[in-house]
């Protein structure tokens, strides 16, 4: 059986003493990388929030949320134990990385929102890869994770999916997400 581990925006920004922390966010991106060092997986994809300082999410720009995750900084970096951990195991043509929000006047929940995105996963799982299980996790559980969840049902990924809450920083316990998890059946651990 091939696994994709998929980490959604694991990203300096959204741990304490970022612009956009999420309580427990660290101790269960710890939790990530030493599960990442114990389990087998084929590929491994980050999806990382990408935005130019103009983004439309941005108080500053009339959106909802403080400057995070500007492209290139420090904010916007993957946590170096998640990091670590992957590049330790994987070779970097295992690893794929998909950035979202990169356009100042699109706001983009989930990396499958843009299409070229959409397409490559598409590509990278179904055709090239044959992935049979989708493991999910990472920081924001009630905006980024269960909107990428979303997204990966709607595109018919749903038999695939395992979301991993014990690797989930979860800024309402994770409970719109295993919501939505029961009322669709998608499975999570």
């Amino acid at each position: 059986m091939k696994k994709l581990l998929l980490i959604v925006d694991a990203q300096y920004d959204f741990l304490v003493g970022g612009n956009l922390p999420v309580e427990g966010a660290k101790e269960n991106m710890d939790k990530l990388a030493k599960y990442v060092g114990e389990s087998e997986h084929a590929k491994v994809a980050f999806t990382l929030d990408w935005h130019p300082v103009t983004h439309c999410s941005y108080v500053t720009n009339g959106g909802e949320w403080p400057v995070h995750c500007v492209h290139y900084t420090h904010g916007a970096s993957i946590y170096q134990p998640v990091a670590d951990a992957v590049f330790a195991k994987m070779a970097a043509t295992d690893v794929k990385i998909y950035l979202k929000g990169e356009h100042p006047e699109v706001e983009e929940y989930s990396f499958i929102q843009n299409e070229d995105n959409r397409e490559m996963f598409a590509v990278s799982v179904d055709k090239e890869e044959g992935i049979d299980v989708i493991e999910v996790c990472g920081i924001m559980s009630r905006v980024c994770v269960l909107n990428t969840v979303k997204d990966l049902v709607a595109n018919g990924y749903k038999d695939k999916l395992v979301v991993k809450l014990d690797f989930i920083g979860a800024d309402d316990d994770n409970k719109e997400l295993i919501e939505y998890c029961k009322e669709n059946g998608v499975s999570f651990a």
